[in-house]
């Protein structure tokens, strides 16, 4: 396929996954959400390990570090809404 397809599905795939947890919440699945954010943190510090394992090999030092880096962010996108919308007492 060509790359001016696959692109766009990829960012529009992407978009959807961002917006995932934030309509999740409304709906009242917040115990989902949480766990989906649990493990995309377990996840994102496997691939910090993996950072330091292949340290000399840079390549994939870069592959594991970006994983890191989205494993992390959609972390924060999970529990940024389970945050806003907690009630307080």
């Amino acid at each position: 396929m060509n790359y001016l397809i696959i692109i766009p599905i990829a960012f529009i795939l992407a978009a959807a996954a961002l917006a995932l947890p934030w309509f999740m919440v409304r709906q009242g699945y917040r115990e989902q959400v949480q766990l989906g954010g649990a493990c995309t943190t377990v996840l994102g510090f496997a691939a910090s390990t993996g950072v330091f394992s292949y340290a000399d090999n840079m390549p994939l030092a870069l592959l594991y570090g970006s994983a890191s880096v989205v494993s992390f962010l959609y972390a924060l996108d999970c529990f940024l809404p389970l945050y806003l919308s907690r009630k307080s007492h």
